[in-house]
């Protein structure tokens, strides 16, 4: 698919080279289902060849790659040249398009509890271990949206300040 935006054999063989070399038709074919026009989609060819060439320099995989990379990639051109927009979402096109074929993986985000969730894990707590409430006791108190002003002022008062504040402003 790169023949149809590049006519030379020399560019195209230096862009199907180096870790994503067998990733760069399919980015080809989906910048032209996308609708980008052939300029554009020569631009962002371009660019994937010369991430390539970093990603192969660097000893990283098609594997490998992952949002950390495209950012040590993005500083890495900042120290040589000016940095478009455009170049960091090209990049993280072509990560979502190898991760939707299963050669990287998706990105794991443990999501970090609120306050509020703290709070209810703790008055869950104290009605399971300091209440002696059952598992089923426990699930039908907590079904009920509890309020924080209604929980107990002990537990509130073993919080620190900094945290109650964002709880209750």
């Amino acid at each position: 698919m790169v023949h149809t935006f590049f006519e030379r054999s020399c560019t195209i063989d230096r862009l199907r080279r180096g870790p994503l070399a067998g990733h760069i038709d399919l980015f080809a074919a989906r910048l032209a289902t996308d609708g980008y026009s052939r300029v554009h989609s020569r631009i962002q060819l371009r660019l994937v060849g010369h991430f390539n060439r970093w990603l192969d320099q660097n000893s990283l995989t098609a594997e490998q790659l992952d949002e950390d990379a495209i950012e040590r990639y993005r500083r890495y051109l900042k120290r040589r040249k000016r940095v478009r927009s455009e170049d960091v979402c090209t990049l993280f096109r072509l990560l979502d398009l190898l991760r939707e074929q299963g050669v990287t993986p998706r990105r794991t985000i443990e999501a970090v509890p609120t306050a509020r969730e703290i709070l209810l894990e703790k008055y869950r707590h104290y009605l399971s271990e300091e209440r002696g409430l059952s598992e089923a006791s426990l699930r039908n108190m907590l079904l009920f949206k509890i309020s924080l002003r209604n929980l107990p002022r002990l537990l509130i008062s073993r919080m620190p300040v900094d945290h109650t504040k964002t709880v209750f402003t």
